[in-house]
Order: structure tokens, then sequence, then C-alpha cells
């Protein structure tokens, strides 16, 4: 999701959760990574969602002129044609930037001190089906979408950050989100 959580300010409680659930495992390890680069001064680049929700709101207002033309039913016929393709055309749309645009990117900064960045993350099963790995990339948000050149990479199994309970070991996992970060930086200005 490209938006901005605004609860990262929020995160100081205990975090548990149920690690077999991975989509929540993903959930918290993104918000943490998302809250690392707000606590260094970044902000999230708005301006992709904000397109987003324009389409999205040109997709309503079809809905509601084709449903609400004052025209009656034989002679709006053209009317509802056009507003349904324009409509399909419009959700098409949408799902291409969600599936092959976006696809795991959890966050693109506004540029602090000249530079801002794309985070990157995924999670999956080991092939034998016993663990569970995260995946974050730190990238130049100047290099193109589909690209991971010259990324940072935090790669670990989901035991380093979370007991057996569920319990989010959150000062690990930023300390190293931070680490990741701090070298991303570095490299690019070498």
């Amino acid at each position: 999701e490209y938006g901005v959580d605004t609860n990262w300010r929020t995160m100081e409680k205990e975090v548990k959760i149920n690690v077999y659930d991975l989509n929540m495992v993903k959930q918290v390890l993104d918000d943490h990574s998302r809250s690392v680069l707000y606590n260094e001064g970044y902000k999230g680049d708005v301006s992709y969602s904000n397109k987003k929700s324009l389409l999205g709101l040109f997709g309503c207002a079809l809905a509601v002129t084709a449903h609400f033309a004052p025209i009656p039913f034989p002679t709006n016929i053209p009317l509802l044609i056009v507003c349904a393709v324009l409509y399909f055309m419009t959700s098409g749309a949408l799902q291409y930037m969600a599936h092959f645009i976006e696809r795991d990117i959890i966050l693109t900064t506004e540029p602090l001190l000249g530079r801002s960045f794309r985070l990157h993350s995924s999670i999956k099963m080991t092939d034998d089906q016993r663990d569970v790995t995260y995946r974050l990339n730190i990238v130049d948000a100047s290099q193109p979408i589909d690209s991971k050149q010259g990324a940072s990479v935090l790669e670990k199994s989901i035991v380093n950050y979370f007991d057996s309970e569920g319990n989010f070991y959150k000062n690990i996992y930023e300390k190293e989100v931070k680490q990741l970060l701090n070298n991303h930086q570095n490299k690019k200005t070498k």
C-alpha cells in the first residue's frame, strides 16, 4: 500500500499476534518498517494514492450518472453502455495498478535530503514448509518500479522477531531495519 499509515505513533504498546496468520505477521512487520522511516523524518509520498483515488472517484461518478441520469429508459441505453464500458475500463486500470505496478511496495517516501526510498516486502514459506521468511528491500525511488538493483536487503526467518506465543520483538526488528536504512543511505552517498 502506498498510503501513509497514520497509526504509526501508537505502536508503543506490546504486539501479540497469531504467528500462523502470515498476513498478520507481514502486516506487523510492514507497519514497523514504515514507522522506522517515519521516525527518521521521512514522509510517505501519497501522490500515487491520490491518483488511484481520483480514478476510483471517476468510476463512482460513472455509476451515479448511469443510475440517476434524468433520461427515460429506452433512450438512455447508449449512455448506460458508455458508462458501463468506462466503468469496466476504470476498474481494470485500478486492478492493473494494484497487481502489476504496486505489487509488493509498502511505502514510497518523499525526498528527504535529496533522497527518497521505496520499501518492498514479501513473506514466504521455505520449500520444506518448516520456516517462514520475511524479506524487506530498500530501493532508491529513482529506480524503475520493477527494479531492485542496488537494493539493501533484510531477509530473515520470522522466529527472529516473534516468539512461539506471538509476542513481537519490536526493538530487535526496528534496530535491524534502522541499520538496513543507514547502510543503504551510506551506500548511496559513496
